[in-house]
This record gives C-alpha cells, structure tokens and sequence, in this order.
C-alpha cells in the first residue's frame, strides 16, 4: 500500500478520546471537527506547578523507505517512548509552533494558528486593494514559485513552461507569473474543467493527466520546454526528461507520484538537462526574505492594475477545516482554500 493508501485506511478516534489519554478533560477541549482540537488556556495555566516534560522536534528529514521522513521518525520515537513506559504524545504539522513564512501560516508551520510569529524579513504587507483574508492565499504560492522559477531556474523571457497540477494554488500562481514575465506556459490537470480554466487565465494549452498528456506536450513545444515544475515526482520523471529542452530545467517540488524512478543518466548528459529538488520550507531566513521582498516589488504591485489575482475555490470557517480537507483529497478545488477565523 502506498502512503496516502495507508493513511486513508486508518480509523481516526475523536479528540476528546485522545485528549483523555493524556489527562486533558473535555472541559478543556475547543473542538475543531471531528478530530482537531485546540487546548483551552485554563489548561495551560492549570500545569505551571508540574515538573516539566520533553519537547522532540523532528525536522528537515528527508523521505524514508517507509515514507516521508518527519512524520514516520515522528511517530515511531512517540511509539516507541509509549513501549518503554514513557507517557509520549506525537503532534504532525503541530498548529502554532515556530515562525510561519509570510500570513496566517506557511512555509515553517503555523497554518492553523490563531496567532503566529515570524522574522520580520519573512513578512509582507497585504496588496493593495487586495482583502487580508484573500491575501491569504497569496504569500506561499507566490514565493514558492517565485523561489523555483526565478531563483532556480532563472526563468527568462519568451521561455516555456509546464505546468503539472496546473489548476492548484501553486499553478494557477505559476501561469499568471509566466504571464506577467513573458513566458508561455502549458498545464496538465485533472478535469477539462481545470484545464478551460487554466486556459482562460493565461496558460496557453493543457492535456489531462489521464490521456498521456506528454503526447500532447511534446506537439506543443516540439524542441522541449525550459522549465517543468513538478510536484508529482517518480511516476513522471522520465517523461519530464524526455519532453525537457536542452539545457532545461526539471523542478522536483513533490513526491505525489512516489519517490523512485528509472532515470536515462545518458539523456541528461547528452541534453545537459539540470534537476532541481526544492522545498521552501527548510530554507534560511534570508533566502525566504529576498524571496519576499523580491515578490513585494516586482509582483504585488501587480494586484492593483489587476495583472494578477488572488485565485480561491472556497473561503470557509476554520471550524470546517475537515470539509477543506475533503475538497483536497476529492481534488474538486481550483486554486486556494482559505480558512477563516471568525
């Protein structure tokens, strides 16, 4: 079974159950759904006078056979500290820890945070004209396509670009780059839906995913393309390389279609191709401030005269944050889901 496969199958407990396990009793508990809680301040304050436990933070781990690393290191250290005696609680994505990258959570946690803290270089001010709640949805699509496209791949004038998932936050953030700078972009999605949509903002094809969209890609760009961004990962690797131009550049920023691949090493020498992982999120701060400040004066502006635009599916109250979930995981969404704090 894969990952997904395996977390799917698990019976999830309500919180309170869990919350009882670790002597949190429901008078304390502030439900959020069925299986998310935040912990009343009563509580907090009621343990000023305990012996202080441990704090474990697992972090920048990279995938293991067994899946992705942070979380599989995450809960076999809480299984096994439970199995030698210790009383042992695992938190994944934990809610309010750590700074967040740009608004209302990100790049370093922080997404279903109240209240979070962040180095003043990570921050940026909202567009103008542009609403804090759908500003939103902006700072962590942007900057991570701003990191891969400029940063990485020193994405040029007149360079083509594909797109996968290209209906996501991150793509429709993409082609509307693409074509803010000049570039031509492509897409592969889900739904013809997705892919009219993606079409009418800017990109200038898209081919869907389940009818050999390479076929289609390499009608398109007949010399290759420059630029792939890419979150699925193994099951599309040797594709990406056969329809990348010479010298283009392949950026891995997902593993959704598994973590092995074959690879023609013989291909990337010939072609001079570059392979590029990339993740934003373990990233210093000052890679994350040039990125923000980057984004400030050559993109925000934009927002004004309407060249760009926030691209939200729904906006929803934090207390349906399992219905967001489901969205996801149905891939019903076009662009952002955005949680609301009421």
């Amino acid at each position: 079974m894969s990952d997904i496969e395996i977390a799917r199958a698990a019976s999830k407990k309500p919180i309170q159950e869990i919350a009882a396990k670790i002597g949190i009793s429901n008078e304390h508990i502030l439900p959020y759904g069925h299986d998310k809680a935040k912990v009343s301040e009563a509580f907090i304050k009621s343990l000023s006078n305990e012996k202080d436990g441990h704090l474990i933070l697992v972090t920048a781990i990279n995938p293991t056979p067994a899946g992705e690393g942070k979380t599989t290191t995450t809960v076999g250290l809480g299984d096994g500290l439970n199995a030698i005696g210790k009383k042992a609680a695992v938190c994944i994505r934990e809610a309010s820890l750590g700074p967040c990258f740009g608004m209302k959570g990100g790049a370093a946690g922080g997404g279903y945070a109240q209240y979070a803290s962040c180095p003043e270089e990570q921050a940026i001010p909202t567009p103008e004209g542009i609403s804090l709640t759908n500003s939103a949805s902006l700072p962590e699509v942007f900057a991570t396509c701003w990191l891969n496209l400029f940063h990485e791949a020193n994405m040029q004038e007149n360079d083509i670009v594909l797109l996968h998932a290209g209906a996501s936050g991150i793509g429709t953030a993409a082609i509307q780059l693409c074509n803010l700078f000049n570039c031509k972009s492509f897409v592969t999605a889900s739904t013809h839906e997705k892919i009219s949509y993606c079409i009418k903002l800017g990109a200038e094809n898209g081919s869907l995913r389940s009818n050999k969209p390479f076929d289609d890609v390499k009608n398109w760009a007949p010399d290759g393309v420059d630029i792939i961004l890419d979150p699925v990962g193994g099951s599309y690797f040797q594709d990406n390389l056969n329809v990348l131009s010479i010298e283009g550049r392949l950026l891995l920023i997902g593993l959704m279609g598994g973590t092995k691949s074959e690879i023609n090493l013989g291909q990337v020498l010939m072609k001079r191709q570059k392979i590029i992982g990339s993740t934003i999120r373990a990233r210093s701060s000052i890679v994350k401030g040039k990125v923000m400040n980057d984004l400030l004066e050559k993109v925000w502006p934009h927002f004004k005269s309407k060249k760009i635009k926030p691209i939200i599916y729904k906006t929803m109250s934090i207390e349906n944050a399992n219905q967001a979930h489901e969205i996801m995981e149905k891939d019903e969404n076009i662009g952002k889901l955005v949680l609301e704090i009421n």
